[in-house]
């Protein structure tokens, strides 16, 4: 008898263990209805910052949650940038950081439709991380593609080819390039939420000083946020869009106007002031290029730690690496500050 039940046992924890539970309507059933989304969740606010990429239309993920209400956010992000790469006919050296702060508020009309608008302000500069990077490659025995060898702190986008010249060496700050989305929540259900949303990039940024493209963008998305269906704490958010960005006298005729980008994110709520994050953004090539870091596709790894002191605030605290090499800035150091009256 104590055999049989043994054997019993066995067997249910195999199937359990290979997921054949969720073959089970009860089961399935029982697991969907105790995971509940937190509207409160938010993807990282993920940017690619650098120099051509950071010029065009490219939204970083939202939860695709709406609620009614205002919901305000403030953040800043550093970026450094060390690129030095030839072609057959081409030369690119990128040198130089990008700090963006961005001001960010919508407003809920109902739990359905929301409104955004994002002002940012950007500051092209020689900045002061690269002594700090790298010491950080030394330590860790990283690659670093010549930056050491190169003087620290200096300012220089250049590119060349035989249809386009790039030659930026003149410091900059200002405002940038504003942009405002109206999404609209079609899918509703206790642990899962999807989105449409439409957007504009206005050309508000001074493209002479490299602090927008000069020209204005369109993008339209899809979002999903969901809760995971077990006992942990955990919340999935994901973006998939396309953009079309206005033909810019910076980057023509080089410029690519027709982009995609994706992203998926991880919100690990290990305590109830505490998150965990991680995310990864990807999107197409910006220009017609065989040098990678800009004719290639883009992908950018983050990790970021959330505290909620209260049912009001958030704060994160992260970074960003390139995964596909150069595609993105070295490394970025971002935070975000969350309101929600």
């Amino acid at each position: 008898m104590r055999v049989g039940h043994l054997a019993r046992w066995r067997v249910l924890a195999a199937a359990a263990s290979a997921g054949l539970y969720l073959h089970s309507p009860l089961l399935a059933t029982a697991a969907t209805s105790s995971a509940t989304l937190d509207v409160t969740s938010d993807p990282i606010w993920v940017e690619n910052l650098s120099p051509i990429a950071g010029l065009i239309g490219l939204p970083p993920q939202r939860s695709a949650a709406v609620t009614g209400g205002w919901q305000f956010a403030s953040h800043l992000a550093i970026a450094s940038h060390w690129v030095v790469d030839s072609g057959a006919d081409e030369a690119l050296a990128f040198d130089g950081e990008t700090t963006r702060w961005s001001f960010d508020a919508a407003y809920g009309f109902n739990d359905r439709w929301s409104l955004r608008v994002t002002l940012p302000f950007v500051q092209q500069d020689a900045g002061f991380l690269d002594s700090t990077i790298n010491g950080w490659h030394d330590v860790f025995g990283m690659t670093d593609g010549g930056r050491a060898a190169a003087p620290d702190n200096q300012f220089a986008y250049r590119y060349q080819s035989p249809d386009l010249t790039i030659d930026q060496r003149n410091e900059s700050r200002g405002l940038g390039d504003a942009r405002i989305e109206l999404q609209q929540a079609f899918y509703r259900r206790a642990d899962q939420v999807a989105a449409v949303v439409v957007g504009y990039k206005a050309g508000s940024g001074n493209d002479r000083d490299w602090l927008g493209s000069g020209a204005a963008d369109i993008y339209s998305a899809l979002r999903f946020s969901g809760a995971q269906r077990s006992s942990l704490p955990l919340t999935w958010h994901g973006q998939i869009g396309y953009t079309r960005a206005g033909s810019s006298d910076l980057l023509a005729p080089r410029q690519k106007r027709d982009l995609w980008f994706a992203g998926i994110g991880l919100d690990w709520r290990v305590t109830p002031q505490w998150s965990l994050l991680a995310q990864y953004d990807a999107h197409g090539p910006v220009m017609s290029s065989d040098i990678e870091a800009i004719g290639g596709n883009a992908g950018i790894l983050s990790f970021a730690a959330r505290w909620r002191p209260d049912e009001h605030w958030a704060i994160d605290l992260g970074f960003t690496e390139d995964i596909p090499v150069e595609s993105s800035p070295d490394i970025t150091f971002q935070a975000t500050l969350r309101w929600r009256p």
